[in-house]
C-alpha cells in the first residue's frame, strides 16, 4: 500500500488491484479522526492502523454502498459509521452480489456491518470544519466530504477511474449529476480526491461538467 501525505491532517492510502486503484482517506482533525471509506476488509485497514490516534474518536464515512468502500467497516473500533440514508438499504439489497464481486479480490468472509448514523442532505462536524453532503451521481446514495479548514474535497466515486475515463457509471439522471459537479466547482479547493482516480485536477471536473448535455 502506498501512503500519500497531503498534509499533517490528510493522508491517502492507495491500494493497487489488477485493473484499478483504490484510495482510502484519513483526516486527522483536532477533535476527531475521520476515515473516508474502508476498502476490502482487514487487508485494507491493517496498514492504516498505525496512523490512527487512540486518544481521538474515529468516525467512519461510507461515501456509498459499493463493496470496495465498506467491507472494512467492522475492522476498527468506531464512534459511528456515517452514510446517506439510502445507503443502508442499498447495502442490504446488494449484499449478496457485493460479496460475490469482492471474492475476486479478497479471501475470507465479510462481516455485515451497516452505517449507524445517516442523513438526508448534509451533516457537519463544526468543531473540525468537516462537512458531509449528499451528492448523487455514481450511486443514488453518494456523499462527499469537504474539509473547510484545508479546503480538501473527497468526491467518492463521482469521477471515473482515470484521466481518460473521467466519466463514472451513473445511477441518477444527468441533470442531477451535473448539479453535483456544479457543487464541487463552486467550492474553494486545494485538493480533490476520488476513490479510484486519486488526486483529481479541477479541470477534470470542468470537462465532466461540459460533457453533460
Amino acid at each position: 500500500m502506498e501512503i500519500i501525505k497531503l498534509s499533517e491532517r490528510h493522508l491517502l492510502f492507495k491500494e493497487d488491484y489488477k485493473d484499478w486503484h483504490l484510495y482510502l482517506h484519513l483526516i486527522q482533525a483536532k477533535h476527531a479522526q475521520y476515515l473516508i471509506d474502508t476498502g476490502m476488509g482487514s487487508s485494507s485497514i491493517d496498514p492504516i492502523k498505525p496512523y490512527l490516534d487512540a486518544r481521538k474518536p474515529l468516525y467512519i464515512i461510507n461515501t456509498h454502498y459499493h463493496y470496495d468502500h465498506m467491507l472494512g467497516n467492522d475492522v476498527l473500533a468506531y464512534q459511528d459509521i456515517i452514510a446517506h440514508e439510502k445507503c443502508v438499504n442499498n447495502i442490504i439489497d446488494h449484499w449478496e452480489e457485493s460479496t460475490q464481486a469482492a471474492s475476486k479480490y479478497v479471501e475470507g468472509p465479510f462481516a455485515y456491518t451497516l452505517p449507524t448514523l445517516t442523513f438526508k442532505e448534509s451533516y457537519t462536524f463544526e468543531e473540525d470544519g468537516i462537512h458531509l453532503f449528499y451528492t448523487p451521481g455514481h450511486t443514488n446514495c453518494g456523499i462527499s466530504v469537504y474539509d473547510a479548514v484545508e479546503k480538501v474535497l473527497n468526491i467518492g466515486d463521482n469521477a471515473g477511474d482515470n484521466f481518460k475515463d473521467f466519466m463514472p457509471e451513473l445511477d441518477c439522471s444527468l441533470p442531477l449529476y451535473k448539479k453535483t459537479i456544479q457543487q464541487y466547482l463552486e467550492l474553494n479547493t486545494t485538493h480533490i480526491i476520488s476513490g479510484h482516480m486519486g488526486l483529481v485536477p479541477k479541470p477534470i471536473l470542468n470537462r465532466i461538467y461540459d460533457t453533460i448535455k
